[in-house]
């Protein structure tokens, strides 16, 4: 009669046999886990750990190019999205100071933000996270959901391009009326809008009241950048001779240069004109005299 082997012989062989056994090859022993340790072990940047990291996943969802448009002067730029939920309407988004990760960054929705800031809503502002200007998360159906109503395409776009407008005079300033002219036929030439969000759109640049609606803002644009003509708030000028200019012929002999623009009814003096200088023709502006 045989007795049984003890247990340490059991355990014995079992280790014996785990020595002989073809061992694997490194790479496949390398988890993420494991492979994350070893970046850490080496001392490669947390940028190299990061991108890595972001490999060894399961490939992220695409949601659609990010449409850019421009906002303050070296800020990053907005980005909006057409709505798949609601067609005809966009959601806007800004970016989030506190998400940049290399190529990867994060915005938060512009009007949601907005109503918190405003103190009408409590609720967590979404965010959507964005790689090389694409969105790799759903920017509608958010974590934290959207409390904001979107707008309709021509609006947001609207509103994106009377900025985009007001900021390019400030860098190559030019005749308001014309810069606002050629805004308004460049988005009549636009081939991926329909005509209502066309006309949508030039509404929302021209705040529904054609030229006069948006003419001040340029204006001061311009005037910002060095432009010259300033607006009377009366059709005249009046010299230091106490001789009252009221005609744009009587203007013209006088060797002041007018410009008429849209409105025959507005007047402007071209500020750089030597002839209003050396004259020291005195003009009307915002409600008082001046001289030059």
């Amino acid at each position: 009669m045989t007795t049984p082997p003890s247990l340490a012989a059991i355990v014995d062989e079992i280790i014996e046999e785990a020595r002989k056994a073809p061992q694997q090859p490194e790479t496949e022993l390398c988890s993420k886990t494991s492979r994350r340790a070893q970046l850490k072990k080496s001392g490669e940047s947390s940028a190299n750990a990061r991108k890595v990291k972001r490999e060894l996943r399961e490939p992220e969802k695409d949601f659609g190019k990010a449409i850019i448009c421009r906002t303050n002067k070296g800020a990053m730029p907005a980005l909006l999205y057409r709505s798949v939920l609601q067609p005809g309407r966009m959601c806007e988004f800004v970016f989030s100071d506190k998400g940049r990760y290399d190529d990867c960054m994060y915005y938060v929705c512009s009007d949601c933000k907005k109503l918190r800031k405003k103190g009408e809503k409590g609720e967590p502002v979404p965010r959507v996270k964005v790689v090389n200007g694409r969105f790799k998360s759903d920017p509608e159906r958010t974590k934290n959901p959207h409390f904001c109503t979107f707008k309709t395409v021509g609006e947001a776009l609207g509103h994106r391009e009377r900025y985009a407008l007001t900021q390019s005079l400030r860098i190559a300033p030019q005749k308001p009326s014309r810069a606002f002219s050629n805004a308004l036929n460049a988005v009549g030439n636009r081939k991926d809008l329909s005509d209502e969000e066309k006309a949508d759109m030039q509404k929302t640049i021209c705040g529904g009241k054609g030229f006069k609606g948006i003419k001040r803002i340029l204006e001061k644009a311009a005037h910002a950048a060095g432009y010259a003509p300033l607006r009377t708030r009366s059709i005249g000028v009046q010299t230091k001779n106490e001789m009252f200019l009221e005609t744009e012929k009587q203007l013209q002999s006088a060797g002041v240069q007018t410009e008429f623009d849209m409105d025959p009814t507005r007047l402007y003096l071209t500020e750089h004109d030597q002839e209003v200088k050396n004259g020291g023709i005195m003009i009307a502006y915002e409600d008082s005299y001046r001289y030059w």
